[in-house]
């Protein structure tokens, strides 16, 4: 994964504003399944569960995840 990528995810989690184009581009990188267009990506990736979607890509990207007191994610940062 490029840094570029890594930063565009990061700053798209700190925004709470995502891009299924991002997601999609990132799915194709890792995936086999070359009959898979944006429509069909878009569909399944509406039915899947985004919270653990994030927690993955979080941890593949080894990020942190710095919450309030009240448990609501504040910001998203890379390991120093």
């Amino acid at each position: 994964m490029k840094t570029q990528d890594v930063d565009k995810y990061i700053e798209m989690r700190n925004k709470n504003q995502y891009d299924i184009v991002w997601f999609y581009n990132h799915y194709m990188e890792e995936s086999q399944d070359k009959n898979m267009n944006l429509d069909k990506f878009n569909q399944v990736f509406n039915m899947s569960n985004f919270d653990s979607i994030l927690d993955h890509i979080d941890t593949k990207f080894k990020l942190n995840k710095i919450y309030d007191k009240s448990g609501k994610l504040v910001m998203v940062q890379k390991y120093d």
